[in-house]
């Protein structure tokens, strides 16, 4: 007979007691329930013991203990586990039975680093004259000039030509040739580096170009955004990586070589039968582009350079195996722009929404918003009053309607007080309006993107938030997993919390408008911003109460003004407290407190008594508070300053540290690693890392060496 999930306990009494027990309040019972919980967490810390003997089912903590029974060295090093330790562990004997192939040395520098590779023996592309009776074609050989992916990948990890002896030592440690690493010698080895991930932009509407018809940007926001291939999982231990298992930038000539293989191949095939994918385009692929719900095969798809919209190259005819095609649209995978054919315009009119595009764009952490996992951060909505879905099948198909409402809701209830309503957004669609967001005294409203989703809300002018006009009083907003490509606007008193979210920054090199701003009306201003990419942040101190930036990047092109009362005013900014941000701009506030945080611009606080500055990097000419472990650490430091792979937003590389970038700051933190939003990645210790683990893999007397593709 099977026992009860409860009471098991206090069933096992004799009858009589529990009658007895029933008929002087039951003290007895809740005696025995008290027991019974103890007894659950024995019990289940009993059945975790044997789950706890096998490395692929037991919990952190254990791992270390399975891992040292192996030898795996630097296992109980914390500040060295920046990731769980699990696959290595498990893995372990089975890398070391194959010592010295370059596959395992990828799985090896994945498990301790996080980041994909590609093994390259530079031997096999030292040039050299092979014996005619045994010639081996995947050695180096000489460049063709008419292979443009060939040229493309020269130098790089693809690289299939030959080269001359190169005796400059590979390692970065070693070399003190201005820098420049050697490569190819009969005793290195190559690991190209992928340090940037590729993030899944799936069903997002492609934006237009007003310029040019026809044309659109794969972005929704209309910025060019260079496209990466979706890193296909390698699992032969016999076989490098090839360019479809890497989170690598897409190339024009490669991507035309892709499509031209595919073509040849697939040509003679009924169309019915034919595959729907080539190794980068296609429903499962790095890119797939739908016209009104119908999807355009790899077929009707060239590679063509497309910055200055020369969609005129769809208007030639292309030959494959004696077949004369019509291609219909023109992709350029470095811009992340695509053209259609006139053709095609003629039979398809196209406005914005008609084209839906599936992509992959590059970026360094899980911040600004995105198809990353976001349940930690997602609203419970138990206890809200009201409840709205917005989105392509929802309840709602607009904003508007929502925020309609919720004004309406509002105004049902507004004897009532406190007021909770959630919007939540669950598709990626692109949101255009003049868009007010009207918040009561009291109430609290949450607009959030679903897990996996990033709408694009597109205001007019701005986003505008009118609180409570009566001093004294707030209403709260939280948005959460949204991009705005227009300022947020404050009026009256709003408490506003942005959580994984973008609101964007200039992209064209222009001095943008602010990304969030304080009108003359507003009041006891409190502003919270997470794993955040903003454009400036305008508020008066004498409207503000606080303003908290974490792990985020605020942003004015390095040389405005990034916090402050207002663009160009000499007046002051609000209270600020910023923990692991990296600010381009200027800073002027009347108070300041900061922790790892690198400061491009010159920094001003007015009462330099109040608040410290630590673990942190400010221009020299800065009035800072005290400081504790900054940089540059003297006046004479000239040299010590941010190095950043791009400073521009929409890049790939946007707000990384280069590696030319000092140690100062590289490992300027607490705990040794970098400065700025990107902290938490810890990169130094996956160098680290690296570095204790390779060597035990390689093959007796050759050297490897670290190259970083992005």
């Amino acid at each position: 007979m099977k026992q009860p999930v409860t009471e098991r306990l206090y069933n096992l009494l004799p009858a009589i007691y529990r009658q007895r027990d029933l008929e002087s309040g039951e003290s007895l019972r809740a005696f025995m329930s008290v027991m019974e919980r103890e007894m659950r967490v024995v019990e289940a810390d009993i059945e975790r013991l044997y789950d706890n003997w096998f490395v692929d089912t037991c919990q952190e903590w254990v791992l270390p203990y399975i891992g040292e029974l192996l030898g795996v060295r630097d296992i109980l090093d914390e500040k060295s586990v920046i990731t769980s330790q699990r696959r290595r562990i498990a893995n372990t004997v089975r890398y070391r039975r194959r010592k010295g192939i370059g596959a395992v040395l990828e799985n090896v520098v994945y498990d301790v680093t996080g980041w994909r590779t590609r093994v390259v023996e530079f031997f096999d592309r030292v040039s050299i004259t092979q014996c005619v009776y045994n010639v081996r074609l995947d050695r180096g050989m000489t460049l063709d000039f008419r292979d443009k992916s060939a040229i493309a990948q020269s130098g790089g990890p693809f690289d299939s030509t030959a080269h001359l002896m190169d005796v400059r030592s590979i390692g970065r440690d070693k070399n003190s040739s201005g820098g420049k690493q050697g490569k190819y010698n009969i005793s290195n080895i190559g690991l190209f580096l992928w340090r940037l991930q590729s993030y899944a932009a799936i069903g997002y509407p492609a934006r237009s170009c007003s310029e040019k018809k026809g044309c659109f940007f794969f972005s929704p926001t209309g910025l060019d955004i260079p496209l990466f291939n979706k890193a296909q999982t390698n699992n032969d231990l016999t076989s490098v990586s090839e360019a479809y298992n890497l989170p690598a930038l897409l190339n024009r000539d490669i991507f035309e070589k892709d499509l031209k293989e595919y073509k040849k191949k697939e040509i003679n095939i009924f169309e019915r039968h034919r595959s729907e994918n080539t190794a980068f385009y296609g429903p499962d692929r790095s890119m797939h582009i739908m016209v009104k719900d119908k999807p355009v095969p790899p077929m009707q798809v060239i590679s063509a350079d497309l910055s200055e919209w020369n969609g005129e190259l769809l208007e030639r005819k292309e030959i494959t195996e004696g077949n004369e095609l019509s291609p219909s649209v023109a992709v350029d995978v470095e811009l992340g722009r695509m053209a259609f054919s006139k053709a095609f315009l003629q039979e398809n009119p196209l406005k914005d929404g008609d084209v839906i595009v599936n992509f992959y764009y590059g970026f360094s952490a899980d911040i600004g918003g995105g198809s990353y996992d976001r349940t930690s951060v997602l609203t419970d909505s138990s206890s809200a009053g009201l409840e709205l879905l917005v989105g392509n099948g929802a309840e709602l198909n607009t904003l508007q309607k929502a925020f309609d409402r919720w004004d309406a809701y509002c105004a049902e209830n507004s004897g009532s007080t406190p007021l909770k309503g959630i919007i939540r957004i669950v598709d990626n669609g692109v949101y255009e309006g003049e868009f007010v967001i009207n918040l009561p005294a009291g109430t609290h409203l949450i607009i959030e993107a679903a897990d996996g989703k990033e709408p694009c809300i597109c205001p007019l002018v701005s986003l505008e938030l009118a609180g409570p006009e009566q001093k004294d009083t707030q209403a709260s907003l939280i948005m959460n997993g949204l991009r705005i490509d227009k300022p947020v606007r404050l009026r009256g008193g709003v408490s506003l919390k942005v959580l994984h979210s973008t609101i964007m920054p200039s992209a064209s090199g222009v001095s943008s408008s602010a990304g969030i701003l304080a009108d003359a009306e507003a009041h006891d201003i409190r502003i919270d911003i997470s794993h955040t990419i903003t454009g400036p942040v305008y508020v008066p101190a004498d409207a503000a109460v606080s303003l908290e930036i974490t792990d985020s990047i605020v942003d004015e092109n390095s040389t405005g003004m990034a916090i402050g009362q207002d663009k160009d005013s000499e007046g002051w900014g609000p209270p600020s407290v910023l923990r692991r941000v990296t600010v381009f701009g200027q800073i002027r506030v009347r108070e300041l407190t900061a922790s790892e945080t690198i400061f491009s611009g010159t920094v001003t606080a007015e009462r330099c008594q109040l608040g410290y500055i630590r673990f942190s990097y400010a221009p020299p000419d800065s009035l800072l508070p005290i400081k504790y472990r900054c940089q540059p650490a003297s006046v004479g430091s000239i040299s010590v300053r941010p190095h950043f792979t791009s400073v521009k937003y929409g890049n790939p590389g946007y707000a990384q540290l280069s590696h030319i970038c000092p140690d100062e700051i590289r490992r300027g933190t607490k705990g040794g690693s970098e400065m700025g939003a990107f902290k938490h990645l810890r990169q130094n210790q996956r160098e680290e890392n690296l570095k204790n683990v390779i060597h035990e893999y390689l093959r007796q007397d050759m050297e490897a060496g670290v190259f970083y593709v992005t």
